[in-house]
């Protein structure tokens, strides 16, 4: 994903959120899909989907007591919000 290779990157998204599901996985690792689906929406320009996602998935990590890359959703999560015009959001 951070090599540029988008288009990549999704369909394996898509493969650990089926996975998830068919083997009835933790929460941990929805969330984390999600989380990362929201890195790659603020990648791809898709600000706002980009908050979405990513602050649902932080609010989901939380709740499993997750939070060893926050700090780079968040960084995702402030440049989304900057994006949409929002900096009093991505300061926060």
């Amino acid at each position: 994903m951070y090599s540029g290779a988008y288009a990549e990157a999704l369909p394996l998204l898509d493969e650990l959120a089926a996975l998830a599901d068919e083997k009835d996985a933790t929460l941990f690792w929805k969330a984390t899909e999600i989380a990362i689906r929201g890195t790659l929406f603020a990648l791809t320009g898709k600000a706002s989907d980009a908050v979405r996602a990513i602050t649902s998935g932080i609010t989901l990590l939380r709740s499993t007591g997750a939070n060893l890359y926050e700090p780079m959703y968040l960084w995702h999560l402030a440049m989304a919000y900057a994006e949409l015009g929002q900096p009093d959001d991505a300061l926060r």
